[in-house]
């Protein structure tokens, strides 16, 4: 589901430098993605 996506999501961000520098570059789009997921999760429950 949803949090599992978001889970396997942190871990692939955590591995990757380039992939932090851009979340701390935008963290818009990365609050954007968390609303998505929630609301996907909500759907999904």
């Amino acid at each position: 589901g949803a949090l599992i996506a978001a889970e396997a999501g942190a871990r692939v961000l955590d591995r990757s430098q380039a992939g932090g520098a851009i979340v701390a570059a935008t963290p818009g789009i990365f609050e954007e993605l968390s609303t998505l997921l929630e609301t996907a999760g909500v759907h999904e429950a």
